[in-house]
């Protein structure tokens, strides 16, 4: 069967993220929910990954066009029966999903698969809402599913195999990885390995072994996680993980995937995670200091303001890294916050390279390891879907001008200097610097300042397009601010003050 146009129930982050790829793949999409607000919501997430994705060069402001016209909302179900394909992406709720299901076999043709993104609940027991039960399969994608390579293709007790094919074919239009999931089993494959990671974690922290922070330190850094178990809970919400978990317990029968008492809780108390800012990693609103061992973050106005607290210099390590990526994530998930500024304590440096005790102490496998750590740092913050600005207040050296070079828009002091000293060493900077460097200023130059590590002034770097303008050393962060809150900035205006950042620089408040 030819499809053309995807049907998406559910325009929640799962749905919007779907509907979103399926337009970015050049099919037509009609994403329906129960009311407008949720649709708007949904638009506006959209609009944001993409502007970010036209800011980084991804794709073109056409492209950009192009998709959204391609998408249809509507809150009328009926308005899906000229959809090729259906995929529900609701809550995990079992009646619900069946309720949905039993409507759309009402309303679509008999040949439509109707697919749900379920990540847990039983296929078999959702087709059974429905005539066509050998046209009812799960495709769960993960999120964001814009980015996430991943898709299990689920069989029902009666799915047929030709709609399995006809979902993996899918899958890879588009351009994702589809693995079959043959037997209708609860959690599918991913949440039926993660799931007891999870019940782990917090049964450690119930024991008091350990603090969440250092629970998700351990993970990512020993086991090479880009995300602790706590982070990826608050992200995906806290309240999913227990429903999971006590349909995983129920189905299979097994007091081992019961939810642990801290997390029942947690949802008691409606403690969900991102979606109210306070989870099992809780941050404040209303201008009070987020809780971290060497950043500090304030939010004013929606703009967070984000210090590396490591005076005099604020060199890196993979404490701070591991700061840095747990703070962008909520960040990240934060509607309340719409930009943000990164800078260093004191005035004598915004980052002034790595923790070299640290470093004197890595063998090849610990720096290769460190390497790759950073790389997924500065790449999180460079794929942020929010402005971020760097607040550059001083010496920006190695592994700081790394960081400051995946940020979208540097204000710098004029005592400010840049360069890889490393070089000197003999070591080449590992965090992705180099290439986002030779993107800015070309071959040429980021040849120069690499092979030879030469150091250069704020005024050289505004000359060459490496900061965006440079301020007297006091005003920085005002500078910053100033950009950060900026709600007259037009999507397609270069929003760099004296124009010398040649890239069509997107906002979206």
């Amino acid at each position: 069967m030819t499809i053309q146009t995807i049907g998406v129930v559910g325009a929640g982050s799962m749905g919007s993220g779907i509907a979103n790829l399926a337009a970015i793949n050049g099919f037509h999409v009609i994403l329906r929910d129960i009311e407008e607000r949720f649709l708007e919501k949904a638009l506006n997430r959209i609009d944001q990954f993409m502007t970010k994705s036209v800011s980084k060069g991804k794709m073109t402001e056409d492209d950009k066009r192009d998709t959204l016209d391609r998408i249809q909302t509507t809150t009328d179900l009926e308005d899906l029966r000229h959809a090729d394909i259906v995929i529900e992406a609701v809550v995990e709720d079992l009646e619900l999903k069946k309720q949905v299901f039993s409507q759309l076999d009402q309303i679509v043709p008999g040949e439509v698969i109707l697919a749900t993104n379920t990540s847990a609940i039983s296929i078999t027991e959702i087709a059974a809402a429905t005539n066509r039960p050998e046209r009812v399969a799960g495709m769960h994608f993960f999120n964001p599913a814009q980015l996430m390579k991943l898709v299990e293709v689920v069989r029902g007790y009666r799915t047929s195999d030709q709609t399995v094919e006809e979902l993996k074919a899918l899958s890879k239009q588009l351009s994702k990885e589809p693995v079959e999931v043959k037997k209708d089993s609860p959690g599918f494959i991913v949440n039926r390995i993660m799931i007891p990671q999870f019940i782990e974690a917090i049964k450690l922290l119930e024991e008091g072994v350990a603090s969440p922070e250092d629970i998700d330190k351990a993970v990512t850094l020993g086991l090479n996680y880009p995300m602790g178990p706590f982070t990826l809970q608050d992200f995906a919400g806290v309240d999913i993980g227990y429903y999971v978990m006590e349909y995983m317990k129920n189905e299979l029968d097994d007091s081992h995937f019961a939810p642990p008492l801290l997390l029942k809780q947690l949802v008691r108390a409606k403690r969900l995670g991102k979606k109210n800012r306070s989870g099992f990693l809780r941050l404040q609103v209303g201008g009070e200091k987020m809780s971290y061992q060497f950043l500090l973050c304030d939010i004013e106005d929606r703009v967070a303001i984000i210090t590396i607290n490591r005076p005099p210099v604020n060199p890196l390590n993979q404490n701070v890294f591991q700061e840095l990526s747990a703070v962008f994530t909520e960040l990240e998930a934060d509607d309340n916050v719409r930009s943000i500024i990164l800078t260093g304590s004191g005035e004598k440096a915004f980052v002034a390279g790595a923790d070299i005790y640290e470093m004197a102490e890595l063998d090849l496998v610990g720096i290769n390891k460190m390497n790759k750590i950073s790389r997924a740092v500065f790449t999180k913050i460079e794929n942020s879907t929010k402005p971020v600005i760097a607040a550059l207040n001083g010496l920006t050296l190695g592994g700081g001008f790394e960081l400051a070079l995946a940020c979208d828009l540097r204000i710098s002091s004029d005592r400010a200097k840049y360069a890889f000293p490393e070089v000197g060493l003999g070591i080449i900077p590992g965090g992705g610097g180099t290439q986002r460097l030779q993107k800015m200023v070309g071959q040429g130059v980021a040849k120069e300042l690499i092979y030879f590590g030469e150091m250069i002034d704020a005024d050289r770097a505004l000359e060459l397009h490496i900061v965006n303008k440079v301020v007297p050393a006091d005003q920085v962060i005002e500078a910053a601010k100033e950009w950060a809150s900026q709600e007259t900035c037009s999507k397609t205006a270069d929003c760099s003050a004296n124009g010398q950042d040649r890239r069509q620089w997107r906002w979206r408040f």
